[in-house]
Parts: C-alpha cells; sequence; structure tokens
C-alpha cells in the first residue's frame, strides 16, 4: 500500500503537527489560530471539534469603507483607491491603516515593492521621494456561533470534515423580501389590446371556493413577451370574510419584459363575465392545488401572486446570501445579483444593494465552501415522487428540523438538529436586529400554503410568514 494512500499522509502530518503547535504556543485561554485557513486546514484534518467547541465563535470583518489619502505628500495631490482591488489583493479584510511609500524610484509597502494600480490604487501628481499615500479600512464585524459539526455534506469535494456556523445575530430586517409577489399570468408572446377572461377555480386563499367563476376585463395596450399580469385586491390574499366582490373592481394591472417588469397599465377594471363578449380566454387559475392547476407554466397560483413564492431553490435569499457583487450605483441595472428564477417573479425589494459577501473578509470566504442543502417542497411544488429540492449553497437559512428538531412534513426530513439549539427553549432562539429582538427566517415552506415560510418569532418560538415580507436575515454557513 502507498503511504500516499493513507490517512493522514505526509502532508496532512505535517499540518497537524504545525497547527497543533501553533494551537499549543498560546497562552490565552481558549484555542486559538491565526487566519480562518488554519481553521480550514483544522477541519480538513478531522481536528475542529477537538479544537473548538459548540457555541464558540468565529469573527469575520466586514469592509465598510476603504479611503485613500495622499498622507505628507508633496509630489501627488489627491489618491483614490478600488475598496474590493485592495481588499483583493490585500487577502483580508482588517480595519486599520495601510501606508504606501515612494522611495525615489518605485512604491513600497511592507518594504517590498508593488505596483499601485494591483492594490486598487491612484494617484494625481508626479510623486517626490517620501511621499505615502494612507489608506484606512473601517469594518464591522459578524459573529458566527458554531452550532454543529459534520453536519453537511460538501459538493463534489473529497474533504468530509465540515464546521457549521449561524451568524449570531439577524444581518438585515426590512430590506428584502423571500419573495417578491409575483405575476398571476406569465405571456410568453406579445397579447394584444383586447378582451380577455379567466377562470377561477378553488382560487382564494386555502383553496375556497367563494371567488369561483369566470370573469374579464379590457386591455387597451399590448401586454409584451414575456409580460403578464396579476390582481391586485388580491386573489389568493387572506381575509376576514371572502366574497365573490372581491374580485370586481379595478384591480388588474399588466406588466413589461422580464426581468424589469414595468407597469403597461393599473387599475383596468374586473367584471363578470357575461357569457357573450368575445374574449382572449386565459384559462384557469387556482389557490394552491394541483388538481385545478392548468400547469402549463404561464398559470401562476393565486396565493403566489399575492404573497410570493415559499420556494427556497428559487428565493431572492439565496441569491442575495450568495453573490458578493456590489451595490447598484449611477446605473440603470435593477440589481448586480438578483435575476428571475420563475417566469412569474418581479423584482424584489433592495435588489439593488450589495450582495451579503461583498465586502467581507476574503480569508474567511475562501474558507467556506458549497454544501448540499435539501428543503421540503410544498405540496404544490410536486412532480412525480419529488419531495424535497436539493441545492448547493455556500451560505443558506436554517431548515425547521435544524433549529426546532422537528419536520414540518412527515417523512420529509430537512437534515438534522443542530447540537447548538439541543434543548434550547425558546428564549435561546431569539435574534436580534440593533438590539430589538426581530422574527427570523428559515428556509422550511409552510405547509399550509404556497405563499408562507417557517420563521422564529420574536420570542423565539416557531411562526410563518408571507413570503413577500422582509423579515430577519440569518446566514448560515460551512467551513470546508
Amino acid at each position: 500500500m502507498s503511504l500516499e494512500n493513507v490517512f493522514p499522509n505526509k502532508e496532512q502530518f505535517d499540518t497537524m503537527n504545525t497547527l497543533l503547535a501553533s494551537i499549543a504556543s498560546n497562552t490565552e485561554t481558549g484555542a486559538k489560530v491565526k487566519t480562518f485557513a488554519d481553521v480550514q486546514q483544522l477541519t480538513r484534518c478531522g481536528l475542529a471539534s477537538k479544537v473548538f467547541g459548540v457555541a464558540e465563535q468565529f469573527v469575520a470583518e466586514k469592509q465598510s469603507s476603504v479611503t485613500a489619502s495622499k498622507g505628507n505628500s508633496t509630489g501627488i495631490t489627491a489618491a483614490t483607491v478600488d475598496g474590493i482591488a485592495f481588499i483583493k489583493k490585500i487577502g483580508y479584510t482588517h480595519e486599520g491603516i495601510y501606508d504606501f511609500v515612494y522611495n525615489g524610484s518605485v512604491w513600497q509597502y511592507n518594504g517590498e515593492s508593488i505596483s499601485l494600480a494591483d492594490y486598487g490604487i491612484s494617484v494625481t501628481g508626479t510623486p517626490a521621494t517620501n511621499d505615502n499615500v494612507v489608506i484606512t479600512v473601517a469594518t464591522s464585524e459578524l459573529a458566527f456561533d458554531i452550532v454543529d459539526f459534520d453536519k453537511h455534506t460538501p459538493r463534489g469535494s473529497r474533504h468530509t470534515h465540515t464546521i457549521d456556523l449561524l451568524l449570531h445575530d439577524i444581518a438585515t430586517y426590512g430590506t428584502i423580501p423571500f419573495c417578491a409577489p409575483q405575476l398571476m399570468y406569465y405571456t410568453d408572446v406579445v397579447l394584444p389590446a383586447g378582451n380577455y377572461k379567466f377562470t377561477l377555480d378553488h382560487a382564494r386563499y386555502g383553496n375556497g371556493t367563494e371567488y369561483d367563476g369566470t370573469y374579464m376585463f379590457t386591455t387597451t395596450k399590448p401586454i409584451p413577451a414575456t409580460g403578464g399580469f396579476r390582481h391586485t385586491n388580491p386573489i389568493g390574499g387572506w381575509k376576514n370574510s371572502y366574497a365573490k366582490s372581491d374580485v370586481l373592481g379595478k384591480y388588474i394591472t399588466t406588466y413589461g419584459a422580464s426581468p424589469e417588469r414595468t407597469e403597461v397599465e393599473t387599475g383596468l377594471t374586473v367584471s363578470v363575465w357575461d357569457g357573450t363578449t368575445s374574449c382572449t380566454d386565459l384559462g384557469t387559475f387556482t389557490a394552491q392545488s394541483l388538481t385545478y392547476h392548468t400547469n402549463d407554466g404561464k398559470h401562476n397560483f393565486t396565493e403566489r401572486q399575492a404573497y410570493g413564492s415559499n420556494r427556497w431553490r428559487d428565493s431572492v435569499y439565496r441569491q442575495w446570501l450568495n453573490s458578493d457583487a456590489p451595490a447598484v450605483s449611477g446605473s440603470s441595472a435593477i440589481s448586480n445579483w438578483w435575476k428571475p428564477q420563475s417566469v412569474f417573479d418581479r423584482v424584489p425589494g433592495g435588489a439593488k444593494l450589495a450582495g451579503f459577501l461583498y465586502g467581507l473578509d476574503p480569508d474567511f470566504v475562501k474558507s467556506l465552501g458549497e454544501v448540499e442543502v435539501k428543503t421540503a417542497l410544498h405540496a404544490c411544488d410536486r412532480t412525480g415522487s419529488a419531495t424535497y429540492d436539493i441545492t448547493y449553497d455556500k451560505v443558506f437559512l436554517l431548515s425547521r428540523k435544524n433549529v426546532l428538531g422537528s419536520d414540518e412534513y412527515s417523512a420529509i426530513s430537512e437534515g438534522e438538529l443542530f447540537e447548538y439549539f439541543n434543548g434550547a427553549k425558546n428564549a435561546d432562539r431569539i435574534k436580534y436586529h440593533n438590539d430589538t429582538a426581530r422574527w427570523w427566517w428559515l428556509r422550511t415552506p409552510y405547509s399550509g400554503g404556497a405563499y408562507c415560510v417557517r420563521t422564529v418569532n420574536a420570542g423565539g418560538a416557531l411562526g410563518n410568514v408571507y413570503a413577500d415580507v422582509a423579515n430577519g436575515v440569518v446566514p448560515a454557513c460551512c467551513i470546508i
């Protein structure tokens, strides 16, 4: 047998010895390593759970600002810096001051000759000897709790061990929804101005029949290809009581092409079809039941046109959490990270913000890896024998099972209860944003509807909320 195939092999053994020696040399309480790359190596060697414990924390810095000044320079008159290019070149995000000095022939950093352009730095004027550029990095800190070990399967990797992490507090609140309210109907061709009719069958919130019937409306402008319409009262929305009159009125809005989906016409009147007016038939709509849903790719569930979709695979958060794109600035772009995942999607709130990973310490981000994330499917999304989605995500939301130990759907498991929450009481599950307890999202779809997602409420108990609400987001991730 080749020694190269025995664990630990020489390289791994040397790595373990080096890391263990580094840990042993620390005199302060608790094991310490110098970088997240060191933590990653411990993880890969299967030592992480021996060195660290559940509920211990890793703190990663996130860039708040990176600014440049000309320091005490007499030759150059100004300096600017591209913050992301600077952090990428440095290789980590740490708050502090970084000094670049011109020695009369070249710029130097830490005594080594460098090119300012490699660090995203530009200067105005001709540098003189001893001119300097001062880069100031300001950061915030994100504390991640260790919630368990080896509870996720890395994607396509020979590595098998993980440190499972969860942000201690809420990353953002009130800015981004799980999913924006969607189109009720999608068209892949231009629909000319004219009369249209549609039928409702078990279409009100909860599959009720009070709205059942055939209705009509008239457009005066074409609906572009990849556009559509929705009912803004809305059909599929919750009410204290329901009547057919809820459907009637100036409630149709038509939308332009994807992804912008700008409004074409608003307040088009819905009336009961009289049985004689010639109309283009747009088919039948239902709340969430596959029994009545036409399932042709054009007819959305009415609950999702009211509140958005509760499917993690297609969610806004899945895109935002895994993006390092900057915010939209001085551009007509709708987003640098969001793209429609369904033909019914509309632009969500917060789409112009930077992705969650933007400015986060690259040493930390590099230590993370994609893992298998299993999420139960609501009944309306199940086709064939499928009962769950499998996605591969670097950053994700936890499931109901991870946090509360129980499954939403019988015989459909979304992982395991994390040790961090084993025996937890409600108070142990409370998360804060700016010192205020807030509801925070899980990824598990609520079994009662196509529109609602499980949450942990402000008191730490299990809850559920419409997908179009911008609750608290608590990112989870794995060091691999």
